[in-house]
C-alpha cells in the first residue's frame, strides 16, 4: 500500500503513515490511514501491522491518528492477532462498537519461504470470436459501481487512473468480464455477467493481469472472505496459493448508540 502510494507521489491511495518509532529499523507498529478510500460513510480507512500489541495501542491513541469524529471507522488487512488491541483502544476508549468482523485470507503466487515466484498458469483457451481484452476507462465507472457488490462503494475512478485492469468486450465494445488490481495490489473486483460465465473469463483476465504484475517483479495476491469458495477455486486455476497460518480480518465499527449503517452493512456481508 505505501509503495502504491509512493508510486503516485501520494496522490492515490492518499496516505497518512504513522509509525511508533522514526528510526525503520525501530519500528514495530504502522498505521496507514487511506482518506476517502471508499465513499462515505467511510470516509478513512486505516491499514494496520504490528509486531507489538502493546505499542500498537499506544500508537492508536496518539492524537490525529484516529478519526474519532467519524461515525464509522473501518480497518482493512488486519491480522486477527491485532484485533482485540484495536478493539480495546476504540470501544473502551474512543466510544465505539464492533458491527462487523469478516475473517479474510490470503493467497499469492509466490513461494514465501524460498522468496520466489511461482509460475502463473497459461489461460486454458483464447478467447470466443468477437471477444476482445483491453482496459477499462473512466467510462465505465458508472457500470462498476452498479455492479459493486461490496457493503462499501470504492473511488473506482481512481484505482482506474493508477492501477492495472483488464477486460473482456463483446462484439459491441460492451464489457462483459473484468480483473482490477486493487491499491493493496490483489487482484479484486473482479466480475463476469452470468450470460458468459461458461467461457471462464475470469481466468483469462486474471492470468493476463498477473503476468504483467510480475513483470514489475512484484507478486500476484488474492484476498478473499473465509468460507467463500468459488473465489479460491478461481484463483487456484491460475497457480494461486494460500499463504498457511496468516489470517486477517476487516474490522469495522460505529459510534455507540447510531445505527445509519449497521443494516446495511450486515446485508451486504
Amino acid at each position: 500500500m505505501i509503495k502504491n502510494s509512493h508510486r503516485t507521489n501520494n496522490t492515490w491511495p492518499r496516505l497518512n503513515v504513522y509509525t511508533d518509532n522514526k528510526h525503520i529499523k525501530d519500528c514495530t507498529s504502522v498505521i496507514c490511514k487511506a482518506n476517502q478510500f471508499y465513499k462515505p460513510p467511510y470516509n478513512t480507512t486505516y491499514f494496520v501491522y504490528s509486531t507489538d500489541g502493546t505499542r500498537l495501542s499506544t500508537l492508536l491513541k496518539q492524537d490525529g491518528v484516529i478519526d474519532r469524529g467519524e461515525e464509522n471507522l473501518n480497518f482493512e488487512l488486519v491480522p486477527t492477532s491485532l484485533v482485540d488491541h484495536i478493539t480495546k483502544v476504540t470501544c473502551q476508549q474512543m466510544n465505539y462498537e464492533p458491527i462487523a468482523d469478516i475473517k479474510i485470507n490470503l493467497y499469492v503466487n509466490e513461494d514465501i519461504e524460498r522468496g520466489t515466484f511461482l509460475k502463473l498458469s497459461k489461460p486454458p483457451k483464447s478467447l470466443p470470436d468477437g471477444f476482445t481484452i483491453s482496459p477499462l476507462s473512466d467510462k465505465h465507472v458508472e457500470l462498476l459501481e452498479r455492479q459493486n457488490k461490496l457493503p462499501f462503494t470504492p473511488n473506482f475512478g481512481q484505482t482506474l487512473k493508477f492501477f492495472k485492469h483488464l477486460a473482456v468486450f463483446d462484439g459491441n465494445q460492451k464489457p462483459v468480464a473484468w480483473v482490477i488490481q486493487k491499491e493493496y495490489g490483489d487482484l479484486g473486483y473482479a466480475y463476469t455477467d452470468p450470460d458468459f460465465r461458461r467461457f471462464d473469463f475470469f481466468t483469462i483476465l486474471a492470468t493476463s493481469l498477473g503476468m504483467e504484475i510480475m513483470q514489475m517483479d512484484e507478486p500476484t495476491i488474492g484476498i478473499i472472505n473465509v468460507g467463500l469458495s468459488a473465489p479460491v477455486i478461481a484463483i487456484s486455476k491460475i497457480g494461486m496459493i494460500q499463504v498457511k497460518d496468516f489470517e486477517m480480518t476487516r474490522l469495522c465499527l460505529q459510534k455507540k448508540g447510531s445505527h445509519s449503517h449497521q443494516a446495511h452493512l450486515k446485508s451486504n456481508i
